[in-house]
């Protein structure tokens, strides 16, 4: 979905962190926060080495923000670049070397379902070449390694009453000629091959081009990958053709089996609970009582729906890492705390203790399950938007949404690896190493109004991880991973893809809530010859600089 429109402020108070202390090891990542500035609106940074400065969107102010980084310890607000005559804000932005360093914002329309534009300025905010028309809802853009095509995946969302559905895309834009000439391309999902279970379900049964709806995407040059987070879904497509090959489904976690466990209940962990915790007869009082409901739900199946999308390379071939967010869709967007409210225009959210009320029973292994304290509260697809799924009747599987995890896949859609239920297992109980865990932000919110409430996450995605970027940290390709909810950077070693290993985690709430992007800058790049993490925080409007640090 594209970035809120509304701006919260949170209150300041003490830096919660927490970093790999030095050990005697050298596969731990220090993450180690540098500088903070406050821009007034932070969602999205990049990052040009040359002027050593970072561009960061603003949807709130509708506005670009230039910060100096050339003390990575004091980064400073330079300039802000007004994007009013462009259109109703900005959703992302990606800086090219070339041309001297070139900087490219996507802005969307008003209304979002018009087409949006790519507008290009220089390192001093300065419009370059002409602007670019791009599809309905802009909504993420980048460059191919090669800083000459750069690529905008257009959501296309509807309008809030969803009588308007454009379709999704991908504008591929080349500058091979130069800057006042750019050759512009649009790649759309009609007649493109559909693979596995793809999630088409919205309103009033649009074309499966207007189902679609591209969120984030990464590229070789040749190929790029995009995803379709509603869909649970991820599109290929054909760089040099402007062509989609294939939109492949990506199938479903199976919550039930060991090691893919979730906290599905916000009313059995919070210390306010006047409750016992499962097997003991004692009631919890504090943060470190709380009671540990990480455990497998037969019965359960997470939709990946990934968010952001990064790839890398190793052992000769591309390889794919996503942040499996979750997101439902509900017209008009508001906050439907108890469920679907009557007066919705569509919906595919509920929770699992009013699918009764929708016309479902339940059969094992979900009979006898679907209390508060259970699974009744967690926040599922209504199984009728599930490839296959019944409109009524006996339900043994629900689907929620979003699989809690950073997973690993190869080029051609095959799972590689799932960090399963070790978001939340890290948070909760540490590593029973190095890492003791950060109890006091286990599933929380990133409102500063509710940002106390410990658990009043776990049924609704957890940690919800949004971001993710790939880094090379003296020769071993690294994961960051961003959880827009409890906040927290996790480091995740992938040198055996197979097999991503933990290896930091940093969490700066609450001076910082909501990371909503992440930027690498690699040490060749730095300013201080170190390699660094720029994270835009979307509720705090803040951008964040972590030093990464080898711990030896």
């Amino acid at each position: 979905m594209p970035a809120m429109r509304t701006l919260l402020l949170a209150a300041t108070a003490a830096l919660t962190l927490l970093v790999a202390p030095t050990l005697a090891s050298a596969d731990r990542l220090d993450l180690q926060p540098l500088g903070q500035v406050a821009t007034g609106g932070a969602e999205i940074a990049a990052y040009h080495p040359a002027s050593e400065r970072a561009f960061v969107t603003d949807a709130g102010a509708n506005a670009l923000h230039i910060v100096d980084l050339s003390d990575p310890s004091a980064p400073a607000l330079i300039r802000t670049v007004d994007l009013s005559p462009y259109g109703a804000g900005p959703n992302s932005v990606a800086v090219s070397p070339l041309f001297g360093g070139l900087v490219a914002v996507a802005v969307e329309a008003e209304p979002k379902t018009d087409p949006g534009s790519v507008v290009l300025f220089n390192r001093d905010g300065e419009q370059r070449g002409k602007v670019v028309r791009a599809g309905a809802l802009p909504d993420m853009l980048t460059f191919s390694p090669d800083g000459r095509t750069l690529l905008v995946a257009n959501e296309g969302e509807p309008n809030d009453l969803y009588t308007v559905d454009p379709e999704g895309s991908v504008t591929v834009i080349e500058f091979r000629r130069g800057l006042g000439n750019p050759r512009v391309r649009s790649a759309g999902f009609a007649g493109v091959p559909l693979v596995g279970p793809v999630r088409l379900f919205g309103f009033n049964a649009p074309t499966p081009a207007q189902d679609l709806e591209p969120e984030y995407l990464t590229t070789n040059g040749r190929t790029a990958w995009v995803t379709l987070q509603e869909n649970n879904a991820v599109a290929v497509l054909d760089v040099d053709d402007a062509r989609f090959e294939v939109v492949r489904g990506l199938g479903f976690k199976d919550h039930g089996a060991p090691g893919n466990g979730l906290d599905t209940s916000d009313r059995d962990n919070r210390a306010s609970a006047a409750a016992t915790c499962p097997g003991s007869t004692r009631v919890p009082t504090d943060v470190n009582q709380l009671c540990d409901r990480i455990t497998p739900w037969p019965g359960v199946r997470g939709m990946y729906q990934p968010d952001a999308i990064a790839s890398f390379r190793s052992g000769g071939e591309t390889l794919l890492v996503t942040a499996n967010e979750g997101d439902a869709r509900s017209y008009p967007q508001s906050d439907l705390p108890g469920g679907p409210d009557e007066g919705d225009v569509f919906t595919d959210e509920a929770r699992v203790g009013d699918l009764t009320g929708l016309g479902y029973t339940f059969g094992a292994p979900l009979a006898g399950n679907t209390g508060s304290a259970a699974l009744g509260r967690l926040n599922v697809a209504r199984p009728a938007t599930i490839p296959g799924g019944p409109a009524s009747g006996e339900l043994t599987q629900v689907h929620s949404f979003g699989a809690r995890s950073m997973s690993v896949w190869s080029a051609g859609g095959t799972l590689v690896a799932d960090t399963g239920d070790e978001l939340e297992r890290l948070v909760f109980r540490g590593n029973g190493s190095w890492f003791p865990g950060d109890r006091a932000t286990f599933n929380t919110t990133n409102d500063p109004a509710e940002a106390t409430q410990l658990d009043n996450r776990s049924d609704n995605k957890g940690p919800e991880p949004e971001a993710v970027a790939v880094g090379r940290v003296h020769g071993t390709s690294y994961a960051f991973l961003g959880a827009e909810r409890q906040g927290g950077i996790f480091a995740y070693d992938l040198s055996d893809p197979q097999r991503p290993a933990f290896s930091g985690y940093a969490n700066t709430r609450p001076a910082d809530l909501g990371p909503e992007g992440i930027a690498f800058v690699h040490r060749r790049d730095s300013p201080n010859g170190q390699p660094l993490l720029l994270v835009a925080n979307e509720l705090t409007g803040t951008l964040r600089v972590l030093g990464v640090s080898p711990v030896r």
